[in-house]
């Protein structure tokens, strides 16, 4: 029944982007990657969720034209034929999961949003409310990934090796100065990020004891959960895993990240190209990079991820370490995995097509007796 209904009937797939949050330009710049890569047997919704939290139908034609999307904000022209606004994200998921339900159709989330309130497991469990299939992780796991802290201890679980950290709770941020001067005393100089953000927005690099002074004044004023960890000196490493229509999990090349001396792999490193180098595949020995990519596929099972996932490493002189790991990764042109698939030989559209069918699958699984079925058919 189910695999006949699918075959008469076209499914929706709806590409969500944008959002409230920090990372909102990379994730308009993840969605127009993703333009070629909609699989033409479905229709096509693009859903844009606007910083002020309302959501609005675009075109194609609207998104694609878009130019400079890390540092121009997306400002569409809103016109009624192109379909209703949504007050916020819960009241659209809610409209068109009733509107798909009421023609019988399928219809799929395809996300290209990332950080706060995006990846972090709230849109995750809005969409599970309402059985609506999307792809990445679930919100367990969504969230799991997304506080730093709780995805460390996942994988040190697994016996991944991470690096040692300092949490700046705010809750005692009254103690973080005398905490940060001594962490900085045992290991040198430091990194500093919030524990639950990503596009390494918010990440700082304290080389003195001044600068983990002025640091944590200025973390002070509005502070939030916050990570300390040692500046380890080695070959940074972003490994991808995927997982196929079967549930294998497989790892692509990994991304090697070189930044020229003085500079970091901060927003400007990662999106505008500045003073940053990244290498695909990796140029280090065929150990190291399997090393990583081991890491990698041991802390997506760890957090317990789904679809796909990307983690970042540090390999030191002596070992592979975690550092974080991401359930909605960059998928933009300049983005880590894109550059991955391409040197796999894979193209987006079947990622695309992979990933679509796990979140189906995830959301409707059928029962061994149809799948039986469809199988004998």
């Amino acid at each position: 029944m189910v695999v006949q209904w699918l075959q008469m009937n076209r499914s929706i797939v709806v590409l969500l982007f944008g959002g409230q949050n920090a990372e909102k330009e990379v994730s308009i710049a993840s969605a127009q990657n993703l333009l070629s890569a909609l699989p033409a047997d479905c229709d096509h919704l693009l859903l844009f969720w606007r910083p002020d939290g309302v959501v609005q139908h675009v075109t194609l034609q609207q998104l694609s034209q878009h130019t400079n999307p890390y540092t121009a904000p997306f400002q569409p022209v809103y016109k009624q034929s192109q379909g209703e606004t949504y007050a916020n994200v819960q009241q659209a998921v809610a409209h068109l999961a009733q509107t798909a339900q009421n023609q019988h159709r399928l219809i799929t989330f395809l996300l290209a949003v990332h950080g706060m309130g995006c990846e972090d497991g709230q849109l995750q469990q809005l969409l599970e409310q309402q059985n609506v299939p999307f792809t990445g992780s679930g919100s367990h796991a969504s969230a799991r990934a997304f506080n730093k802290i709780q995805a460390k201890q996942s994988v040190q679980q697994q016996a991944v090796l991470t690096a040692d950290c300092l949490v700046l709770n705010p809750a005692t941020c009254s103690t973080w100065s005398a905490l940060a001067q001594q962490f900085f005393c045992q290991h040198g100089p430091l990194v500093m990020k919030p524990a639950q953000d990503g596009s390494s927005i918010g990440l700082q690099f304290l080389h003195t004891q001044d600068d983990v002074r002025c640091a944590i004044e200025a973390a002070g004023a509005k502070p939030r959960l916050t990570l300390l960890e040692p500046k380890l000196s080695g070959i940074e490493l972003a490994a991808t895993v995927l997982e196929d229509a079967s549930g294998r999990l497989t790892a692509l090349p990994c991304t090697q990240v070189k930044p020229q001396t003085g500079r970091c792999f901060d927003y400007a490193g990662k999106y505008l190209g500045d003073g940053v180098q990244e290498i695909t595949p990796a140029q280090v020995p065929n150990a190291l990079a399997q090393q990583a990519q081991a890491v990698a596929i041991a802390a997506h099972k760890a957090v317990g991820c789904r679809g796909y996932s990307r983690t970042d490493c540090i390999a030191t002189d002596s070992d592979v370490l975690f550092l974080e790991i991401n359930t909605l990764p960059g998928l933009s042109v300049r983005s880590f995995i894109p550059q991955q698939l391409q040197a796999a030989g894979i193209a987006l559209q079947q990622f695309v097509a992979t990933q679509l069918h796990i979140a189906q699958r995830a959301a409707c699984p059928l029962p061994p007796a149809t799948v039986q079925a469809a199988a004998d058919d």
